[in-house]
């Protein structure tokens, strides 16, 4: 079973891995702009600090034996989330919305707007 702390990492975690996905596939697409000297360099300081900020949550849920087996879509509104431990299986259903907009504040934070 996962602790209740835990659970609000796991939440913060997997945030963090969907904010670095959309940060690398903006990069790309910034990179083909005429003013990509301007944004790449912030969008690449941002993706560096998400980075190290997901590796080091890495680490601990290896240390407590808890990762993520699968991330899928179960319809246009609702995504679920299967997490194992050393101990069981959990299941968590996301809202599609709820996630977008949580990336994007974890985005604009990191951004400083």
């Amino acid at each position: 079973m996962i602790k209740l702390e835990d659970r609000h990492r796991l939440h913060q975690f997997l945030m963090l891995e969907l904010a670095i996905r959309y940060l690398k596939i903006d990069l790309e697409t910034m990179n083909t702009m005429k003013c990509a000297n301007a944004f790449v360099p912030f969008a690449e300081k941002l993706l560096h600090q998400l980075l190290q900020q997901y590796l080091q949550e890495q680490r601990y849920f290896s240390n407590k034996q808890i990762r993520l087996v699968k991330w899928e879509k179960l319809d246009p509104y609702f995504s679920q989330v299967s997490v194992t431990t050393a101990g069981e299986d959990a299941v968590f259903k996301y809202a599609n919305q709820a996630v977008k907009t949580h990336v994007e504040e974890i985005l604009k934070l990191g951004i400083g707007v």
